[in-house]
């Protein structure tokens, strides 16, 4: 039982999508705030005869910034860091050597805490090497910033502070608490953004997780049927397997979604002709 299960549930695992940051037009107190417009980035030096130490820091956190952010973001870092630095060492007359590579991928645990100063996120339990770090970021709000680095520093071996400044740490129109909802009276009043849909919404909601749970049953019954029926074979008997039966799944699809239309139209047609007396 274990190796039917292990084929599928492996293969399975790798359609689902790995966490790569927050969506911030989700989160309750991200989607207040405009830190998806800009990328936090900067550099500190310190002086350190004979040689100087930089870190260069780069924040995107954000998913919806994620592609847009790219620009800024060191070479060294990794395509789902939501926090990167680099720490280099520069000795007069030759070239900067990197010595540490600190990346917090966009799966690490997060707290988001809104202050008086600045907007306060916490990422927690980064690996580099056998060690754990933490970031304390605190966004400051400065509305024609560039998203500049103001501050870094290191509370101890495991964890640092950074603390940016940039429109980033600006709430929304209408988010300032000073009554400005961004409406002068000429234009009609909009609904909260938090009114639930009505009508179709909720039904077209209802159908997608419909399809993709229906897509993923599709998948389990392709990989248990191939396995079963190559479970003697190698693993490449069961790959071939696997391409045929999804083959012929795929082309008889659309007959089947086609009788399934037809055999609901016809039902309501019949339906509809029932409810008339003859004249």
């Amino acid at each position: 039982m274990k190796s039917v299960l292990g084929v599928p549930l492996s293969l399975l695992l790798l359609l689902l999508p790995l966490a790569s940051g927050l969506e911030c037009s989700k989160h309750d107190i991200l989607n207040k705030y405009r830190v998806s417009e800009v990328a936090a980035h900067g550099t500190v030096a310190q002086d350190t005869p004979p040689s100087e130490t930089k870190e260069n820091w780069w924040l995107s956190i954000c998913d919806e910034n994620r592609s847009k952010a790219k620009d800024s973001k060191p070479e060294q870092c990794k395509d789902d860091d939501t926090l990167c630095g680099v720490t280099s060492v520069s000795l007069p007359g030759k070239e900067p050597l990197v010595t540490r590579i600190m990346d917090f991928s966009g799966s690490l645990a997060s707290e988001v805490k809104e202050t008086a100063e600045a907007l306060s996120i916490k990422l927690s339990g980064a690996s580099w090497g056998s060690h754990n770090l933490n970031a304390e970021i605190y966004l400051e709000c400065e509305e024609s910033g560039d998203g500049s680095l103001k501050e870094s520093s290191w509370n101890d071996d495991k964890t640092v502070k950074l603390v940016f400044s940039g429109p980033f740490g600006c709430l929304k129109k209408g988010d300032n608490g000073n009554g400005g909802d961004g409406n002068s009276g000429d234009e009609p009043e909009k609904p909260p953004a938090d009114e639930k849909p009505k009508g179709g919404a909720g039904l077209g909601s209802w159908l997608v997780w419909l399809f993709m749970y229906a897509i993923i049953f599709a998948f389990v019954y392709l990989v248990v049927t191939s396995y079963m029926s190559t479970r003697n074979g190698s693993f490449h008997d069961f790959r071939e397997e696997f391409i045929d039966r999804s083959k012929t799944f795929a082309t008889n699809l659309p007959q089947f979604a086609k009788e399934v239309a037809g055999k609901i139209v016809n039902t309501g047609s019949s339906s509809q002709r029932g409810g008339y007396s003859a004249v």
